[in-house]
């Protein structure tokens, strides 16, 4: 259930043991005493979450924006820097060149299997 912000929530509630005082009012006649038991059912724990969700999901939009631009950014900054690092590596100036003196050598290999 970890891993997201709901998810993380249950799971801690979940975890939360009760403390013995309560085990004994609630299972003092059932096959369940003496064994441990989460503070917090699942029913609970979506109705308090439920009910304060304004206060513990609130969204930012600035911040949203922030995020966009940075990302973008990293993007851009990242993308120019390694596509100029690969044009100066393989120089593609050169490549072209050769490509172009293949071609020629193939044109004029087609002309002499012509003749």
């Amino acid at each position: 259930m970890a891993g997201t912000s709901t998810g993380s929530l249950l799971s801690s509630c979940l975890a939360l043991k009760a403390n013995a005082t309560t085990l004994e009012k609630e299972h003092s006649n059932d096959d369940y005493k003496g064994q441990t038991h989460p503070q917090y059912w699942c029913d609970e724990i979506t109705t308090n979450i439920e009910a304060a969700a304004p206060d513990i999901f609130t969204s930012n939009g600035i911040a949203d924006y922030g995020v966009f631009i940075s990302f973008f950014l990293f993007i851009t900054v990242f993308g120019g820097l390694f596509f100029l690092a690969g044009n100066h590596r393989y120089n593609r100036k050169a490549k072209l060149r050769a490509f172009e003196d293949v071609a020629a050598f193939l044109a004029e290999s087609e002309e002499k299997l012509k003749k």
